[in-house]
């Protein structure tokens, strides 16, 4: 259970840990983003798979697609890494990303655990950097009469290094995000499911003053909020000596 606890105090403490760092904290709310995605997967007899996830969001007439394509090696039954390419299109601008990373896939009685560790290569069209990023994710099936249900929490946390490095203000995290979804798998190798993505990025803001030195506003933390809603498509096929065993994981690629 020590596991459990863990993700908890992460997942609770996390924002108590950064509103503590200055009691000066603004915070801004973007519109809210309307997203469609959809995720295919083939496995194959050895466990390894490739993967192929599309997004499309759409926000106050403002729409971007991305699409991400990787392949994951099974090392063991709880213990896997894999790579990923990234592509961004945009009104303003495109950007790519390459992604490494390992997994570790765990069990509790009938709740499934997932954790991430990825090192990322980011490159727009003005800002070139590397991040790396922690996921935790768990999640757990509910049997119905036909097909079921899968609640998934997940919590991933980003940091930044610029390149070049900058000697700009920094916070200890630069971006979050916390998905809360619920999953249907009907019938065999499909689900689909509906959730609700909250990343928020933070940023430290110098003070600002008047031309007489006046204070207008002090240093200050800004948090800026992108509430997201969300519908997946998830579908994938498998070799037919592999066991459904992989079926409907926490997609946290």
């Amino acid at each position: 259970m020590n596991i459990i606890k863990h993700f908890w105090i992460i997942l609770f403490l996390f924002p108590i840990s950064l509103l503590a760092q200055n009691t000066e904290t603004e915070t801004i709310f973007n519109p809210k983003i309307a997203t469609f995605w959809a995720n295919a997967e083939y496995i194959f007899e050895n466990g390894n798979f490739a993967f192929l996830e599309t997004r499309l969001h759409s926000t106050k007439g403002a729409n971007s697609f991305d699409a991400q394509l990787g392949y994951e090696f099974r090392f063991s039954q709880k213990w896997s890494g894999g790579l990923a390419v990234r592509k961004n299109w945009q009104e303003k601008y495109d950007w790519l990303s390459g992604r490494i990373y390992a997994a570790h896939n765990g069990k509790i009685r009938s709740i499934e655990f997932l954790k991430i560790l990825s090192a990322e290569y980011f490159r727009s069209d003005f800002q070139k950097l590397w991040r790396t990023r922690l996921q935790l994710a768990i999640s757990r099936n509910f049997q119905l009469k036909k097909g079921f249900l899968r609640p998934i929490l997940s919590f991933e946390l980003f940091k930044e290094y610029p390149i070049p490095e900058n000697s700009y203000p920094k916070r200890i995290f630069d971006r979050s995000e916390l998905r809360a979804e619920l999953a249907y798998a009907p019938i065999k190798n499909f689900s689909f499911s509906f959730f609700y993505l909250h990343p928020t990025d933070y940023f430290k803001v110098l003070a600002i003053y008047n031309a007489q030195n006046q204070l207008i506003s002090p240093d200050r933390n800004l948090n800026i909020l992108s509430p997201t809603f969300g519908i997946r498509l998830h579908y994938y096929l498998s070799n037919p000596k592999l066991a459904p065993e992989r079926s409907l994981r926490n997609l946290g690629y």
